[in-house]
């Protein structure tokens, strides 16, 4: 696995090159004047230190804070991909600006070449976009469960320059950590470190006789710890209740410092009083509501896809296939899907098809057994009373 870094994403879509590309995706005339009135006639102006300075004109990026830059730069992208559509043992993935290429063969020597040549084209086809990748934040991965690492690199070939990028034992992409066997430790570490260093922060709000009330330093602890700490646990728990002592120790002082309790008091009782459950019952909750959610993708979606049963004729084989399937050769996805219900084909729970179902499109005689009347609300009371005792 390779990931790039697209280099000052937001601030490099040029207003030109924009419209272009538009053009070529066939998007509405009214749609690309907007954009273009949306990028153009813009200014802004540094302030530091109370001291303001004059306004300046800019007349290319897309602001960044804005929702609708996000969209306007993957519409700038999108068409750099396509380089890699004779590539089939690439996969690549991307979120914004952070890009990953992945592929899989049993030597690592193949897996580099193919990745170098993918790296090669995109950048020829992004240069000729006007858009450039930062080389120095490049990380390459090797996985594999081998005793020892591989050191064989790659070098890419820019039409600036000569690029080697050497494989790494871990990488850390979206917010995630990877080693080169999944394992997830290094992730796990980081984030329970992140979870203490929110709950130092709020611990000094929550003293005893001047601090927080209950019901504040509870929520607090919900949307500043839990929440951080709690960072993609989908990908990595699978039941190892060692991997999570440091966030058991974290959310027990947290209980104490919640409760005003003394060291020696039990946890059970202070998680019933506080109404949060054990690190456990809370992680096996997320998993199996991002289950649920990718239940809920559209069925061209690549997470949906890997979920996906054969047709009717070998529904049933599937399904038995699956529930003989050790757990150890299962993959996270379908660890999750067997805790949701698996076994009982959870490709059967009812779909609804919201775009027929807009409440926007309705008006209001049409809602059913709703009725706008014109008399006073108390003469409107007295009249309903009276039917009912009819």
């Amino acid at each position: 696995m390779i990931t790039l870094d697209v280099k000052n994403a937001f601030g490099h879509v040029g207003t030109a090159q924009f419209a272009k590309v538009c053009i070529d995706l066939g998007l509405s005339t009214e749609l690309i004047y907007w954009f273009i009135s949306f990028m153009s006639d813009r200014t802004m102006r540094f302030a530091f230190d109370g001291e303001v300075g004059p306004l300046i004109s800019v007349n290319s990026g897309c602001p960044q804070g804005s929702p609708v830059s996000p969209i306007m730069f993957l519409i700038y992208v999108q068409h750099i991909f396509q380089a890699l559509d004779h590539s089939p043992e690439i996969k690549s993935m991307s979120y914004i600006d952070d890009i990953g290429l992945i592929t899989g063969s049993p030597c690592a020597r193949t897996n580099g070449i193919r990745l170098q040549l993918a790296v090669q084209r995109l950048c020829k086809v992004a240069e000729r976009s006007q858009i450039q990748f930062d080389m120095d934040k490049t990380e390459y991965i090797h996985f594999h469960k081998g005793h020892t690492p591989i050191e064989t690199g790659i070098t890419i070939n820019t039409d600036s320059r000569a690029i080697e990028v050497l494989p790494q034992e871990q990488i850390k992409w979206l917010g995630m950590w990877l080693d080169r066997k999944l394992t997830f430790k290094k992730h796990v570490e980081v984030r329970c470190a992140a979870a203490t260093r929110a709950f130092h922060s709020i611990r000094r709000l929550s003293n005893t006789s001047k601090g927080l009330s209950f019901q504040a330093t509870r929520q607090l602890y919900i949307a500043c710890v839990e929440a951080v700490g709690a960072y993609g646990v989908p990908c990595w728990w699978d039941h190892n209740h060692s991997q999570i002592s440091g966030f058991e120790r974290l959310q027990n002082s947290a209980l104490r410092i919640m409760l005003g309790q003394f060291k020696t008091a039990p946890i059970g009782p202070m998680e019933i009083e506080a109404a949060i459950p054990p690190i456990h019952i809370q992680f096996d909750r997320i998993t199996r509501f991002y289950g649920v959610r990718a239940l809920k993708l559209q069925p061209d979606h690549p997470v949906r896809k890997l979920i996906t049963p054969p047709k009717k004729a070998n529904q049933h084989a599937w399904i038995k296939a699956q529930s003989l399937k050790r757990n150890k050769l299962r993959t996270q996805l379908e660890n999750i899907m067997a805790a949701i219900g698996g076994k009982r084909g959870y490709y059967k729970l009812e779909s609804f098809k919201f775009q027929r179902d807009m409440p926007w499109r309705r008006t209001i005689e049409q809602l059913p057994g709703v009725t706008i009347r014109e008399i006073q609300k108390g003469n409107s009371e007295t009249a309903y009373r009276m039917a009912g005792n009819q």
